[in-house]
């Protein structure tokens, strides 16, 4: 099978090329960039400390140290602002230099996460959709690769059961639905996105919650307590000081068990808001105000 989806971890399946999905500045960034980085060892770290950054879309290989790989592929993915800034071409992009730098390589066997989805915002049935079409269209030329895309969502492995289940095996299924499988592999906390979205706007932190109009003792306690889980109206400020896509202010929402609903009026204001690039807080503020929202 050329193609085929696994409900599992990326690092629990073995092949030649593991895909290292990052934002082409930070190549650690990101609970997938850390688990490669933890089992590469001292190795693979200091080779990707010598990286320069990569334009979206693109990719490079490296050595992959103690990985039961021989390479390492880094692809820098895009943000996802509805697929209004060529979000779709540039994942396409990815799949596309990662198997082509394979071939150069020798190279049989690749394993990819399902490219876009978390901290970079694609909806799972866009990145799903994705994949497939560029995966599909290489392989219909050279057919020389098997390509594996590992996903641990549920949710994204469901909806491929009923999408592409001629691509899905049985050998994919294992005990998700364990107790401590879910345990052990939580979602990004508050401060990890938040990082992350401070890396990809070249915040400081100081310009961030200055921005977004947050006390510095508050950031703080943000900072130095993972568990902590801030208001949703101090992560709406943070997501317009660093002027967030929805999707991208959905996700930040979501590590604190938040979200815009659309059967919300006051919501409902600031997605438009948001979708609309008008990053004015205090305006939305007043609207809301004037509204009786």
């Amino acid at each position: 099978m050329p193609l085929r989806f696994m409900n599992r971890s990326i690092l629990d399946i073995s092949g030649d090329v593991i895909v290292n999905p990052s934002d082409g500045v930070s190549f650690c960034d990101n609970n997938i960039s850390k688990a490669i980085a933890a089992k590469g060892g001292a190795a693979y770290t200091e080779a990707i400390s010598k990286l320069s950054p990569l334009k979206l879309g693109t990719a490079l290989y490296t050595k992959a140290g103690n990985l039961q790989f021989k390479f390492v592929a880094h692809v820098a993915l895009p943000d996802w602002y509805g697929g209004k800034k060529n979000e779709r071409e540039f994942l396409d992009s990815c799949y596309n230099e990662v198997m082509y730098m394979a071939d150069e390589r020798k190279c049989k066997t690749i394993v990819f996460p399902l490219l876009g989805v978390g901290l970079y915002g694609t909806p799972y049935e866009e990145a799903v959709n994705i994949a497939v079409r560029a995966i599909e269209s290489y392989l219909s030329i050279k057919d020389n690769l098997t390509v594996t895309i590992a996903t641990t969502s549920e949710e994204t492995y469901e909806y491929i059961r009923e999408n592409f289940r001629q691509y899905c095996t049985d050998a994919s299924i294992e005990d998700t639905d364990s107790l401590e499988h879910k345990l052990s592999h939580l979602d990004y906390q508050f401060i990890d996105s938040l990082s992350y979205y401070m890396k990809q706007r070249n915040y400081t932190p100081v310009q961030c919650y200055t921005a977004a109009g947050i006390d510095k003792k508050l950031y703080s306690k943000i900072k130095n307590n993972p568990g902590y889980l801030p208001s949703k109206d101090t992560i709406i400020c943070f997501a317009f000081a660093l002027q967030l896509s929805v999707s991208a202010t959905q996700q930040l929402l979501g590590t604190c068990g938040y979200v815009l609903s659309d059967s919300l009026a006051k919501d409902v204001l600031t997605k438009h808001y948001i979708s609309e690039e008008k990053y004015e807080y205090d305006k939305l503020q007043e609207e809301i105000l004037k509204r009786s929202l």
